[in-house]
């Protein structure tokens, strides 16, 4: 008689202190297999001189891979929301982490650059789980200053772990092949899927499952693409985003051909660049008390444009050496910094659809700018540092053009209304 209330209690008890646990747990176990997921690209850039020695192929068959694994990123983020919306987020992690696991092995077994491209592909698939499903779940679970101070920690692991993945990747190549890499990302990723099915809550349990009209879906998708607001800034990101990645591509091998730099070198330099991008995010924090997100990411833009110039010049008429060509990547990666966070909050503000189908059109687009900007870098020809210091400035002026037309018919659209008001 006494038994039944007592082991019903202790059975309560337990049940509180495994959710507690769980609840504590899961963003750390969430922004682990992000990182794991962003350092198999990062971790992967010093080894393409490598691969490409391997397989006997030309540097920009070489760099389809890494065009592969950007197109896997934008291949889901349209569709991954209606699938944690019916079958739950935690389900839909746990099937991207088994997917990352598996297309990692099949990378460090691959024999032929189709087999290895493809492998690369169904890798970059497991970024939009984190993107819709992950923090989905941080914003479900929790109360809104709580998730925004979540999110903050979480994001400053995101941005310094990617920051080193080239030098890791680096190190590693010292004591491993390149099969070695994705041999450490597929049983970093068992461990990561193991944790998610212990310490990773369901915040969309079936009871509050619901459909979602796919109509409805795509009429907000239709809207925000044609938000002029939304087109002006994220196409703007986008180009100056496509030059980052297509300079991440080509890099180790503007260093392994023209300047005879080993792995080390090349994560030393891809450092820089990440360091760059922090430094500029850290300026806006100085900026936005005098500036608007406008103002900066203009600045930002302009910065950008600077860079590409001063490489052009460098490239071209000066002697060139790899102390100048870090420098004028460091200042374009301010730039960067500068403009990427001030963009997306203009583009994506400017939208009053949900906040999950904004998210979506914003990640496609993203990563579809950094395949843009991959797939350019495999276009390059003998002399790679000239190649892509001439793209580096199209892109820049495309976008500072953008962006200057998108801000004048905004003052203009601004003096309008004042004027019939």
């Amino acid at each position: 008689m006494v038994l039944t209330p007592t082991l019903s209690i202790w059975t309560g008890l337990i049940m509180n202190v495994e959710k507690s646990r769980s609840i504590a747990l899961y963003p750390i176990v969430l922004v682990i297999f992000e990182v794991i997921v962003y350092l198999s690209n990062d971790m992967y850039f010093p080894a393409l001189p490598q691969i490409s020695a391997e397989f006997s192929v030309s540097i920009s068959s070489v760099q389809i891979t890494l065009t592969a694994w950007f197109l896997g990123a934008a291949s889901l983020n349209l569709v991954v929301g209606f699938i944690s919306d019916y079958f739950g987020r935690k389900t839909v992690l746990i099937l991207s982490a088994i997917i990352f696991m598996l297309s990692s092995v099949m990378c460090s077994l691959s024999g032929t650059l189709t087999n290895l491209a493809l492998s690369r592909f169904f890798q970059g698939t497991a970024v939009a789980s984190i993107a819709v499903a992950g923090w989905a779940t941080v914003h479900e679970l929790m109360s809104e200053d709580d998730a925004v101070r979540v999110i903050s920690w979480m994001s400053s692991f995101t941005v310094i772990a990617p920051a080193f993945g080239p030098l890791v990747g680096a190190g590693l190549l010292l004591i491993l092949p390149q099969q070695g890499l994705f041999s450490v990302l597929a049983l970093a990723s068992a461990l990561a899927l193991v944790a998610i099915v212990v310490y990773f809550p369901e915040s969309n349990p079936k009871e509050k499952r619901r459909t979602v009209s796919v109509h409805l879906v795509l009429v907000d998708y239709w809207n925000i693409l044609t938000n002029k607001t939304f087109q002006n800034n994220i196409i703007s990101l986008s180009f100056v985003f496509s030059g980052t990645l297509a300079w991440l591509a080509a890099c180790p091998f503007i260093i392994a051909q023209e300047f005879n730099g080993g792995p080390l070198t090349i994560g030393m330099v891809m450092l820089g660049v990440f360091v760059g991008f922090v430094v500029g995010s850290i300026l806006i924090e100085k900026l936005i008390v005098k500036h608007s997100t406008q103002i900066i990411s203009i600045i930002g833009l302009i910065v950008c444009l600077i860079a590409s110039i001063a490489l052009v010049i460098f490239n071209t008429y000066l002697t060139f050496n790899l102390a100048l060509l870090t420098a004028c990547m460091f200042i374009f990666s301010v730039g960067n910094g500068l403009s990427y966070s001030t963009l997306q909050k203009q583009g994506i503000e400017s939208c009053k659809e949900p906040m999950g189908a904004r998210m979506a059109i914003f990640s496609t687009m993203i990563a579809l700018s950094a395949a843009f900007g991959s797939f350019m870098s495999t276009r390059m020809n003998e002399s790679v540092s000239v190649s892509f210091s001439y793209f580096l400035i199209q892109i820049s002026v495309i976008a500072v053009f953008i962006k200057i037309i998108g801000f004048l018919l905004s003052i203009n659209r601004t003096l309008r209304f004042r004027t019939t008001s």
